[in-house]
Parts: structure tokens; C-alpha cells; sequence
């Protein structure tokens, strides 16, 4: 680990992907979203489950 490598390989991608990050606040929001929609859609196509 003290090495650098896994610092170098980690930390380069790590860099790209925190620039695209989003709070998990956020993602669970859209999620939810989504899932409502799609259990809203089901329901009004008459799936009694939904």
C-alpha cells in the first residue's frame, strides 16, 4: 500500500469520479422518483399490486 502504486491508480480515478459525484441525498431522491413513477405507471395500467 505504501508503495504508490494503488495511490497512483486510486487516486487518478478517484479525482475523475469525485468531479462527477453526487450527494447521496440525491440519488436516493431520484431513485425514489423513479420508483414512484414506475409504481404510479403500474398502477394506472390496473396492476393491483402497485
Amino acid at each position: 500500500m505504501e508503495n504508490g502504486t494503488n495511490g497512483g491508480v486510486g487516486g487518478g480515478g478517484s479525482g475523475e469520479r469525485q468531479s462527477h459525484r453526487l450527494p447521496l441525498s440525491d440519488v436516493v431522491s431520484d431513485c425514489l422518483r423513479r420508483w414512484f413513477q414506475d409504481t404510479l405507471k403500474e398502477a394506472k395500467a390496473g396492476d393491483l399490486s402497485m
